[in-house]
């Protein structure tokens, strides 16, 4: 909303200071005519997008339900699953859990992780497989006017998608989706299990990505070794 008149005004700053130069009658006038109309344009289009994408910045009405619920129920660090872009987005912000479905430029799970927890939130929602098919297909072509494609939310830059449209390409696409069909819903929960290190009684990670104890440097799951 800043970039395009920043940019038009330091075009106009620019050519004014080159027609000095040239000391041409009328040439002020001219400028000045020029920069009006093309900031009054800037302006027009800027107004118009905030108004046409007003609606999509508001929060719900039962959004803030579900956050005042969350906050009441659920212990800090709490991790929510919903397929639901824009919840993914907003409840990190508004309470004070975490999210199964991350979006992948602001983590640092792997591309490998972020497609298995989208996988694991889609079976937990019970989602079929040709609407996981489709979300993973959609493309810049129609975009929501706020919120990104699942493939955009997912990967800032992966091998798995192509840049120029970022779509996730076909073969990645039927492959996750197979991996979506053979997925066992009880063995993907229990990767989330927390074990105890023992003698330590350390809690250790959850097994999905579970690194060391904290006291003894040794890795799990069940024992450090100590």
């Amino acid at each position: 909303m800043v970039i395009q008149p920043t940019v038009i005004l330091m075009f106009f700053l620019l050519f004014v200071r080159l027609q000095r130069h040239w000391r041409r009658r009328g040439t002020d006038a001219i400028w000045a005519g020029a920069f009006v109309l093309v900031f009054i344009a800037c302006a027009l289009s800027q107004v118009t997008a905030a108004v046409n994408t007003a609606r999509f910045h508001r929060i719900d009405p039962n959004n803030w339900m579900l956050f005042d619920w969350l906050q009441k129920h659920t212990r800090v660090g709490d991790v929510v699953s919903t397929t639901n872009l824009q919840l993914c987005t907003e409840i990190p912000v508004y309470t004070h859990n975490n999210v199964l479905l991350a979006e992948g430029s602001r983590t640092s799970g792997t591309n490998e992780e972020l497609i298995e927890r989208f996988l694991l939130a889609n079976a937990l929602a019970s989602v079929p497989p040709s609407r996981v098919a489709d979300d993973l297909r959609e493309t810049d072509a129609d975009p929501h006017p706020i919120l990104p494609t699942h493939s955009a939310f997912l990967f800032e830059h992966s091998a798995y998608i192509n840049l120029y449209i970022h779509r996730i390409l076909e073969p990645f696409v039927l492959s996750f989706v197979e991996n979506y069909q053979n997925l066992s819903l009880p063995a993907e929960l229990a990767r989330f299990e927390w074990t105890t290190c023992t003698p330590c009684r350390e809690s250790i990670r959850p097994k999905w990505r579970a690194g060391p104890c904290r006291r003894c440097s040794r890795p799990p799951p069940g024992s450090c070794g100590r």
